[in-house]
Order: structure tokens, then C-alpha cells, then sequence
């Protein structure tokens, strides 16, 4: 590797395949623009276009492998198959061919991956990469961008074609807490959760290249924000005694249990269990609530580059996605199931991050409320969807955060769908729980004193969980 002022030449072995798109001679080398302030860069040179032109030409996996180790930037991966990718491709041809008698012939080096490679290329006739911003932690702002250009970007992405400052995100001397937009780590691997990922990316491929007049065209563009609650703005939780659940059918409209998934509920606003590291700065073959929210609506994927980790006070919304791929399961039970219907249905994505560990702590109590609060309200629309935020992944106390988004939706004037995920025992509880805070007439100051005192309860009586203490306590308010 030579460098220079202002670019990096990397020397690279030639495939079969691209002596029909140009000449040995200059592909044989790979111009690379160095990182900019903008933190990653797109190969959008002569030599990279000549390949990318040049994929028409490609008729089976093994060219296209070539073609991918041609933009790895780490030639020490150029020795590894992409047997995820293969797999996963296979699938795909699999599914749309049994979609009808139209699709019997559909072939993915035929029919998509032409118009992979063109979304690709339009990085040189799109004024996004050169003044795409960071979203920095602590600076409020907000960054509108066309659905075409967010394509644009995830094509390369598909063919390993954006670099990055960051290669390793959990790297301990890295300045900045931003993601990678990096599908090679899904490629390699052979685990289901990979294969699946992978499939989702290429229905959203699919259904841009067969419905880009909905998808790209006409499209409303979609606008990532960073909202921080400051200390004027900080709701006084302790202070709310006016505020309370006596109302029975005001309060059953302010959270509406249901079993399904949130999905289900053809809500606008969606909550995303969010990590502070956004996606946890990487893709990986991992299939948490936030990771099947991404592979399903990819045009988040965007948050990796642009979107710095969230801070106490922080939450993002990205207003505008379009959710492409059904599936059914979570974690290695996650599998596609098909293109998702309705066509072109958008959701506002709240990412509010909830803590992991010392749940009970009254700081650490406050937090999650001014998070849920903050979410809740930096959505337009009435209605949200969503659910056990806060728990599986993260340990937090089911009940507890039920309580939390409960009061949080008081606050903001919202209606949430709270999904269980066909937990029986869960929409019991919680049904129990909403019956009783309703009946106990109990306000929103009460009910926050309650959860910052459980710490206290619980370390005389080391046996007795949350639901125990707010049970004993809503019934002596009766």
C-alpha cells in the first residue's frame, strides 16, 4: 500500500470476471479517497465504476465474490468465502420464484444485482456524500435526506464499498462513539441469523427495483433528529399530585395492552428498544428487537454513519422509514417470511435507549422516565406502538417499565399499544396492574415515589419483586 497526499492506492489481484469491464492495467489498481471530516468515504473513482458497470456481466456467486474481496480494503480478508451471502441469495431466488407463475425465471445476477450495482453508481451524481453531517451527542439538530440517496448508500454498503474511520467499533482508543456500515461480518458467517439478515436487505433491494416509483420517487424524504431534554425542560415527576389515572377509560386509552406483536398495530409511531450505541455500532449475526427493527426497515441503517451514541438526555427519532420484509421469531428463531404489506407503509422511529443494570436506583429511575417522555413527545403522532422496552436484552423489570411508559404517555398526551409477544402471564399482570392504579385513583407523583423506594423495600425483603411492593402500596391507597 502507497500512500500519498490525497489518495491510497491498494494493490489487488485481478478476477476473471473484470477483464470485460476494463483494462488489466487499471484495475489492477484501486483509487480510494481518504476520510474526510465526514467520518467514512464511498470508492467513487473511474476504476470503481468500471466495475460496478461491468456487473452485468456477472452470472454466478463466485464472480461476485470476486468482485467483493476487489473492496476490501483489509487485504487479509480477501482469503474468506461470503458463504452467509450465498446462502442467502439462493433463499431469496427460492422464495420470489414460488411467488407466482411471472416469477419462475426471476434470477438474481440477471435481474437484481444489475440494479444493485446502478443505485451504486449513482454515489457520483448524488450531492449527499459530500455534505452528509455528523449527529453529534449533546448538539440538537435534524438531517433530511431523499430515500434515493439513502439507497445509494446502502448499495455500496451491499458490496463492501464504504470505508471507515472506525474498523472495529469496540476498539478502546476510538475518539468518537459512531457506528459501521459494514455487511461483511453477515457475508462471512454461515449461522441463520446471518442468512436471514442478508435476505432482508435484498427484499428491500427487491421491492425498490420493482416499485421505485412508491419507494424512491414519490416519496416524502426522511429526516433523522437528535432531541436532548435540558434541565428547563425536565418534567418534575415528584411534583405531578394533580395528575393521576381516575379516569378508567381515559386511562385504558392512554395504554392498550395486546398480545401481538407491535408490529401488528399499524401505529405511525414505533418505539425502537434501542442500545445507546445505536444497533450497537455494528451489524452482526444477532437478531435483538432493535437489530429485526433495522433488518426490516434498512433504510435505518444510516444512523451507523451519521448518528453518534445517545447520552443520558438523548433520544433520536427517524421520521419517514419504510418497513420492506415480514418475519416471524426473535433472536436465532428469526426468519423471513416475505415482502411486507401494505406497500410503502412508514412508521416514526423513536430510539430511546433504557438502562441495563441498577434498574431500581431513583437516578437511574428518573433517567428511563425522561426517556420515555422525551421519545413519547417528539413524535407529531397520537398513537405509538410498543412494549417491553427495556427488558429481554437489557434485564429491566417488565412491570416497572410498563409503569414508566404508562406515566410517560399521561405527560405527552399519547395512546401506546403496549405489545406482550403472546405473553400470557405478562398481559395478566399488567392488566392487574393498570385495573388497580385506576381504582386506587393514585397519581403520577405517588407512583414515582413508589418506584424510587423500591430499592429500600427490596433490601429488607430481598424475596419480594417490584409487582409484590406496587400491589402492597396501591392497596393501602385504597
Amino acid at each position: 500500500m502507497i500512500p500519498n497526499n490525497n489518495n491510497i492506492i491498494d494493490q489487488v489481484p485481478l478476477s476473471p470476471i473484470l477483464h470485460k469491464t476494463a483494462s488489466a492495467e487499471k484495475l489492477f489498481q484501486i483509487h480510494v479517497h481518504e476520510p474526510t471530516r465526514h467520518r467514512f468515504f464511498i470508492k467513487g473513482t473511474e476504476i470503481t465504476r468500471a466495475i460496478l458497470e461491468g456487473i452485468e456481466e456477472i452470472e454466478e456467486y463466485e464472480e461476485l465474490q470476486d468482485i467483493l474481496h476487489l473492496f476490501q480494503t483489509d487485504a487479509s480478508k480477501r482469503r474468506f468465502g461470503f458463504p452467509g451471502l450465498e446462502v442467502a441469495i439462493e433463499s431469496f431466488e427460492e422464495y420470489i420464484r414460488g411467488r407466482g407463475e411471472e416469477h419462475k425465471e426471476f434470477d438474481f445476477y440477471q435481474h437484481l444485482l444489475p440494479k444493485i450495482a446502478q443505485y451504486a453508481l449513482e454515489a457520483t451524481e448524488s450531492e449527499l456524500i459530500e455534505r452528509l453531517p455528523l449527529i453529534e451527542m449533546h448538539q440538537q439538530g435534524s438531517f433530511t435526506v431523499k430515500p434515493k440517496d439513502v439507497r445509494c448508500i446502502l448499495a455500496n454498503a451491499f458490496f463492501l464499498n464504504i470505508s471507515s474511520e472506525i474498523h472495529n467499533f469496540m476498539q478502546k482508543d476510538r475518539e468518537r462513539d459512531f457506528g459501521v456500515l459494514d455487511f461483511n461480518r453477515l457475508y462471512v458467517c454461515r449461522l441463520e441469523e446471518s442468512i436471514e439478515r442478508i435476505i432482508c436487505q435484498l427484499s428491500y433491494f427487491y421491492q425498490q427495483a420493482n416499485h421505485e416509483q412508491q419507494l424512491c420517487i414519490d416519496r416524502e424524504d426522511i429526516v433523522f433528529t437528535r432531541h436532548n431534554l435540558t434541565v428547563e425542560e425536565e418534567p418534575n415527576w415528584a411534583e405531578m399530585k394533580d395528575i393521576d389515572f381516575s379516569n378508567a377509560e381515559e386511562a385504558k386509552s392512554i395504554i392498550k395492552l395486546h398480545d401481538g406483536r407491535m408490529e401488528d398495530i399499524l401505529c405511525r409511531g414505533f418505539v425502537d428498544f434501542a442500545n445507546r450505541f445505536i444497533h450497537i455500532g455494528s451489524i452482526i449475526p444477532s437478531l435483538t428487537q432493535e437489530e429485526i427493527l433495522f433488518s426490516c426497515c434498512p433504510e435505518s441503517f444510516l444512523t451507523l454513519l451519521i448518528c453518534e451514541s445517545l447520552s443520558d438526555t438523548e433520544i433520536m427519532t427517524m421520521r419517514g422509514m419504510v418497513r420492506y420484509s415480514e418475519y416471524k421469531g426473535y433472536l436465532n428463531t428469526f426468519e423471513f417470511t416475505g415482502l411486507y404489506e401494505p406497500l410503502g407503509h412508514t412508521v416514526d422511529i423513536i430510539i430511546m435507549d433504557a438502562i441495563s443494570r441498577k434498574h431500581f436506583q431513583p437516578e437511574m429511575i428518573k433517567r428511563d422516565l425522561n426517556k420515555a417522555y422525551l421519545g413519547f413527545k417528539n413524535v407529531p403522532e397520537k398513537e405509538i406502538t410498543s412494549g417491553r422496552w427495556g427488558c429481554g436484552q437489557f434485564g429491566g423489570d417488565f412491570v416497572l417499565k410498563f409503569v414508566q411508559q404508562l406515566c410517560a404517555a399521561k405527560v405527552t398526551g399519547k395512546s401506546v399499544y403496549y405489545s406482550t409477544f403472546k405473553d400470557e402471564q405478562c398481559i395478566k399482570d399488567l392488566t392487574e396492574v393498570l385495573e388497580s392504579i385506576i381504582s386506587s385513583k393514585i397519581t403520577i407523583s405517588e407512583l414515582y415515589y413508589i418506584m424510587s423506594t423500591y430499592h429500600e423495600y427490596r433490601a429488607i425483603n430481598s424475596k419480594a419483586y417490584f409487582i409484590d411492593y406496587l400491589r402492597q402500596e396501591l392497596q393501602r391507597k385504597k
